[in-house]
């Protein structure tokens, strides 16, 4: 039976307070020649910030906090990348938190023959989610209704 609790990436959840959650996204990776920890940053207009990150195996890592909490965590699994693959991610959110609730196979952007269809999977759990989307290679974990509260701040923002 999978955990009730909420969705995580590497102990991260959303809603999780921005200091400890900066703490872990930070330490994911032992600094060294070629691998530079990730970066924290806000552009000071908004009360969002964000941290960004590419894993040593490959995968690029966004994290945004919304007025001091966790709002938002994508990855992204490009297919050329080594080690954990899309399909290496979504069997491990299956083990974790079961089927997912909603699989939509839409038809692929590309015409190339080799390419899967556009495979969209979601997971829900209350106002929390997990969308994954074989096209874009990547997963998001959110929040319905942080998501709306990011749109709002990004529109009240634009010139």
């Amino acid at each position: 039976m999978p955990p009730s609790g909420p969705y995580e990436f590497r102990g991260i959840r959303i809603g999780d307070r921005m200091k400890e959650a900066k703490q872990k996204f930070l330490s994911w990776k032992i600094p060294s020649l070629p691998f530079k920890p990730g970066l924290c940053g806000s552009d000071g207009i908004y009360r969002m910030e964000t941290c960004t990150d590419v894993l040593e195996t490959g995968q690029y890592v966004n994290m945004t906090i919304l007025t001091q909490k966790v709002a938002q965590i994508y990855v992204s699994t490009d297919s050329r990348t080594e080690g954990d693959t899309y399909d290496g991610y979504v069997l491990t959110l299956a083990e974790r938190y079961g089927r997912p609730d909603s699989i939509d196979i839409g038809q692929n952007r590309s015409d190339l023959a080799n390419e899967f269809p556009g495979e969209k999977l979601r997971w829900s759990r209350g106002d929390q989610y997990i969308k994954a989307s074989r096209d874009e290679h990547a997963f998001t974990i959110g929040s319905e209704s942080l998501d709306v509260e990011m749109d709002e701040l990004e529109k009240a923002h634009q010139f």
